[in-house]
């Protein structure tokens, strides 16, 4: 496998930080809208 020329530039992995880049706060209120469709609290 090719190594990078500069291998400090560049400590982590990619594809992990993009999945962290969400906005959590809009992540938060999907999953309460979504939770409260499904559940029956009356």
């Amino acid at each position: 496998m090719p190594k990078q020329d500069d291998y400090k530039s560049y400590n982590g992995n990619h594809l992990v930080d993009d999945e962290l880049k969400y906005n959590q706060e809009e992540q938060r209120k999907e999953q309460e809208r979504l939770l409260s469709v499904i559940t029956d609290e009356k």
